[in-house]
């Protein structure tokens, strides 16, 4: 299982799938960036994260 509890930035320049076994936690501040970003059931987000996807 991935987990993210901090401050982080995932940058790709083709694509970027967040699936299942992907939680993060309450407090952290995320950046998904890619050209496609696809989100697949098991994705978990607890309350209190920032998480932003950005197309590019």
């Amino acid at each position: 299982m991935s987990f993210c509890d901090t401050n982080c930035e995932c940058r790709t320049a083709t694509s970027i799938t967040i699936g299942s076994g992907m939680t993060i936690k309450s407090g952290a501040n995320v950046i998904f960036k890619a050209p496609t970003v696809k989100i697949q059931s098991g994705f978990h987000a607890e309350e209190g994260p920032t998480v932003r996807i950005k197309q590019e």
